[in-house]
Order: C-alpha cells, then structure tokens, then sequence
C-alpha cells in the first residue's frame, strides 16, 4: 500500500490538479469567510468608529458596542454554550446583555465550522473522476495490478489518498478562518468537546461524500458516474437542512403544547416570572431533548414539568421518522446549518448523544460504501 500511496502522491505534485485545486480552495475559501463575516455582526466589532452607540446619559460610546462581545461577558465558553438549556446562575462579574449578544457569535461560529468543508466538498467531486479517470485511461491502474497489487488495497490506498486530501483542504479552510479572525480582532467562544465534536462530524461527513464517489468511479470505471453522484448528494447534504428538519419538526410539532390556561402550563410561566425578578438564572430550566423519542424534557431543580403531552404520531410512522433522522450522515450538521437561529444548540446536540449517534451513523456509512465498493472493484475487469 506504501508503493501505491508514494506513486499517487507523486503523480499528485508532478500534476497538475493539485495546484488547480490548491488556487481555487483558497479563493473561494477568502470570498466565502469574507461575505459571511461582512454580513454578520462580527464585522461591527472591527472599527469601533464606524459603529456609534449611546450610553444611559445619551452621550456617544463606541466602546460600549465591543463590550457586548462574549469575551467582555466575563463567562466562560462553558456556560455560554449550555446557558439556553441549563440553569447556570447569574455572577456577578457576568454581563448577562453580552450574553444574548455572545449567542449570535456562538451561532456564528458553530455555522463556520460546518461551512468549512463545503469548498472540499465541491472540489473532491470534481477531483476523483478527473484524477482517477486518468490513472484508468493511461493504464496506471492495470499495471498496479500487474504488479501484484490487489484491488482491495488498490481501493484502500486510493480511499486513504483522498482522504489526506480532505484533510489537507479543510485544515487550509480552518486557517483562512482564524485569519479572518485576527483580521477583525475576533476571539470566538471555543469549548472545545462540541467544537471537537462538530468538526469530527464535518470532516466524517466530508469522508461519506469522498467514499461515496471514489465507489461510483471505482465500480463503474466511468468518468461521468462520480460527477452526478456529486451533484446529487453534495446539494441534499451540504445546501439544505431539509432531510433532517422535516422530519424533526413533525415529531416535535406533534408534541402537542398544553393550552395556555393548563396547570403545567402556568406553573412553567410562574417560575420563569419568578427568576425574572430574582435574575438568579440566565434562565431556571434543564431543557433536554430525548434522543429515543425526539422528545422534548423540561425540568426545574430535577423535577420534570409535564409541559407537552404525548406524541400523537402512529409508533411505526414516529419509528419511521427517527430512522431518517438518524441515518442521516449530515444530520448533525443540517440541524447548525442555518446562520441566522439554531435550529438545535449544539450543546444540545453535544450533551444529549445525537453528535455521538452521528459520528457512528457516518463511521458506517464509509464502512458500507468501502466494502461495497471493494467487492464490486474486485469483480470489474480493468480494460487499458
């Protein structure tokens, strides 16, 4: 395998796909950071002149505006990630408005780290039928063979091959990003078991898409299969949060709220009220939601408030959804894919299982796909 993966290496730098890659992933990289970052608020915090705000006298203060960022809101990464599900008391060296405004750069920042792999994405599909169709056409593939290469660790090398190049692209990607983020003097909230998690989860889901169209080229030795796959799976994964929203938004609508006038319901009201004027929590309650069901859970101090009743879905059809909810290898990353709200947080995402169900749901996709492919590439006759 160590021969194959040297002479692909080699073919690699001595073509030139690389270095067209290589310009392009950069360029699109830089202009895909810049409007996203132009477009958010971070881009407020750069030139504290240009953004004139008011203090409680009516005088200008364009200090103020950077003080709202989360690394003035004196918390930690800790407890401005879990501080929409979870009780975390209010100190008094927090700035709870930084806070709610630290919430659009958690959002921010967690979409960032999903956008990463999108340029990859684009370009390995390009990449395998232009690469790996020359290494047919010229013979290079059928001399491995001649060479007492099998075609199983023929189909490794190559999977592990692009692969690193996976890696290599979204670890540019990554350092485009913390260039921008020097460039606007933007420290982002980083607690690192669910930025792990979601960067682990972003580059399986990247290694799904390889796997997928290293086994339509592979199986069928043409050139045009990997470039439909491509265009099919790269646009329902990676450019709409559909396949993993509609089916989550049955479930959960179908968890029908108690009427405004129930008891559970102006005993949850009541104890919201309360905190309010106490300003004890950022806010009282353990939300939770139940990876076995799609079930959302409200607690205060360990007691369950029965805030929404039973699902009323059919079993097998509930059963039905949360199936295509978890066998989706992009769902952990459609559910932070929208910019503007979390559709999940993705501590929630993170404390509650579904990175870990994704991470396993993806791991067995690029099992399956591989040993497919292995089995089919083994039974194709290579023609020169």
């Amino acid at each position: 395998m160590r021969k194959i993966l040297s002479g692909l290496f080699f073919r690699l730098i001595k073509g030139f796909e690389i270095w067209a890659m290589i310009a392009l992933l950069i360029w699109a990289s830089v202009a895909i950071d810049k409007i996203l970052f132009a477009t958010s608020d971070i881009s407020a915090f750069r030139n504290e002149s240009m953004n004139t705000v008011y203090d409680g006298n009516g005088k200008e203060s364009p200090e103020l505006l950077v003080q709202e960022r989360f690394e003035y809101s004196g918390m930690s990464a800790y407890d401005l990630y879990r501080g929409m599900c979870e009780p975390v008391e209010i100190k008094d060296s927090y700035n709870v408005n930084a806070f709610y405004e630290s919430e659009e750069e958690l959002v921010f920042f967690c979409s960032i780290l999903g956008v990463l792999i999108i340029v990859p994405a684009v370009l390995i599909v390009l990449f395998i039928p232009v690469f790996f169709g020359r290494l047919f056409s010229d013979g290079t593939l059928k001399n491995y063979i001649a060479c007492g290469q099998s075609k199983r660790t023929l189909y490794l090398a190559s999977l592990m091959f692009c692969f690193a190049l996976d890696v290599f692209m979204v670890l540019v990607n990554a350092l485009i990003f913390l260039c921008w983020c020097i460039y606007y003097a933007w420290k982002p909230p980083v607690y690192f078991p669910v930025v792990l998690g979601l960067f682990l989860s972003s580059l399986l889901l990247l290694f799904v898409i390889t796997s997928v169209c290293l086994f339509a080229l592979l199986a069928s030795s043409k050139r045009s299969i990997p470039f439909i796959v491509g265009l099919l799976i790269v646009p329902v994964f990676l450019f709409t949060n559909l396949p993993a929203l509609l089916p989550a938004s049955q479930l959960i609508e179908a968890q029908e709220l108690y009427s405004l006038d129930s008891a559970e319901y102006k005993a949850y009201m009541d104890i919201m009220m309360k905190n309010n004027e106490e300003e004890k929590y950022i806010q009282p309650y353990y939300v939770k939601l139940d990876p076995a069901e799609f079930r959302i859970k409200i607690s205060y101090k360990g007691k369950e408030i029965p805030l929404y009743k039973e699902s009323s879905l059919n079993p097998a059809f509930r059963s039905l959804l949360l199936a295509t909810i978890y066998l989706n290898p992009a769902m952990v990353y459609q559910f932070t894919f929208n910019y503007e709200e979390t559709i999940l947080p993705s501590y929630v995402l993170y404390r509650d299982g579904f990175m870990a169900i994704n991470i396993v749901n993806e791991l067995l996709w690029i099992t399956v796909f591989t040993g497919i492919g292995i089995s089919r590439f083994r039974k194709h006759e290579i023609a020169c």
